[in-house]
Formats: structure tokens, C-alpha cells, sequence
């Protein structure tokens, strides 16, 4: 199992119920960032520096289309960090471990895990630096909500599914 960050509990919890792989290294560059909105900053700097470089830069350019609709007022910025990226490993079916009770570790557990994650905060900082409000979010979506896992760039439609879900539970919690 690995993770890209386990320092929150609610992440570490996840991992000990299922199995998860990162964004293998082969991931297609970006495209071309989107321009950023006025007041908004989108931090990846985690996600890059766990080796998630290409990954983190399409998180960063998909957040930034998504956000951008947001208008922060009174001189306020909107301020996006991700900390973490967990892919299942497998997107296909439920799988047909029966599970089992006791110890052993590792291998399925029979707990029908299939989800990705995507975990981060949005902060809307005050003119003066204060920050007004704090939102943390733990986005699980179906590895399979992104279509079929044979499908060409299935990881990237997933990277971005979860972005664009994140984005919608900010925007609604802003609101």
C-alpha cells in the first residue's frame, strides 16, 4: 500500500482498508497551464515534492479552470493546497476476494475498497493575510466514475474527476 502523505488520520485510516499505487511516473505532461484568476493561488508544491510532478501539474491546471469561476470579493485570495493523490491500483471490478476475518495484512481484504482520493484545504486569506475561513476535504470517488480503466489516459480523466469533485465541494462550502 502507499499513499502519498499518511500524516492525516482520516488518509491513514483509508489506506489500512485498502490498496492504493501512485500516478506511475509515465504520466503525460500537462498541457499548457491555465492562466490563473484574479486572487486565486493553487498550490501543488506537496504533490511535487512527492514526486508527483507531472500529475501535480495537471491537478494545478484543472483546479485553476475550476476555480476560476469563483469570485472572492473585498480584495480577499482564494488559496488551494492538495496534499495528497491516491489512486487504487485497480479500476475494474469489485473484485472476488471473499475477505476474512484475523490479522495477515496485506493482499484484498474483501471490503469492496475501489476509490481514489484526493485530499486538500482551500483558505480565503484577508487583505491583511488573516485567513476568514479554512476548508478541509478528503475526495473518495470510484476509481471506475472516470470510464473504463482501458480507455486511453484513464488515470488522467480520474486525476481529474477528483480535482473537479474537490472543486465543487469548496465552491458549495463557500457559498
Amino acid at each position: 500500500m502507499i499513499a502519498a502523505r499518511l500524516a492525516r488520520p482520516a488518509l491513514a485510516a483509508l489506506v489500512a482498508v485498502g490498496s492504493f499505487a501512485p500516478l506511475p511516473s509515465t504520466a503525460r505532461p500537462a498541457p499548457r497551464r491555465a492562466a490563473p484568476a484574479q486572487g486565486l493561488v493553487v498550490d501543488v508544491t506537496h504533490l511535487r515534492a512527492i514526486g508527483l510532478g507531472p500529475t501535480a501539474d495537471l491537478i494545478q491546471q484543472a483546479a485553476y479552470r475550476e476555480f476560476a469561476a469563483i469570485g472572492v470579493p473585498g480584495g480577499n485570495r482564494l488559496v488551494v493546497r492538495f496534499e495528497a493523490l491516491s489512486l487504487n491500483a485497480y479500476a475494474g471490478g469489485e473484485g472476488g476476494d471473499s475477505g476474512g476475518g484475523g490479522g495477515g495484512g496485506g493482499g484484498g481484504s474483501g471490503n469492496g475498497t475501489n476509490n481514489d482520493y484526493l485530499e486538500g484545504d482551500a483558505s480565503v486569506i484577508g487583505p491583511g493575510g488573516q485567513v476568514v475561513t479554512s476548508i478541509h476535504h478528503v475526495i473518495a470517488l470510484p476509481a471506475n466514475a472516470a470510464g473504463a480503466y482501458y480507455l486511453p489516459n484513464d488515470e488522467q480523466r480520474r486525476v481529474v474527476g477528483l480535482t473537479r469533485t474537490f472543486a465543487a465541494w469548496i465552491k458549495r462550502d463557500l457559498t
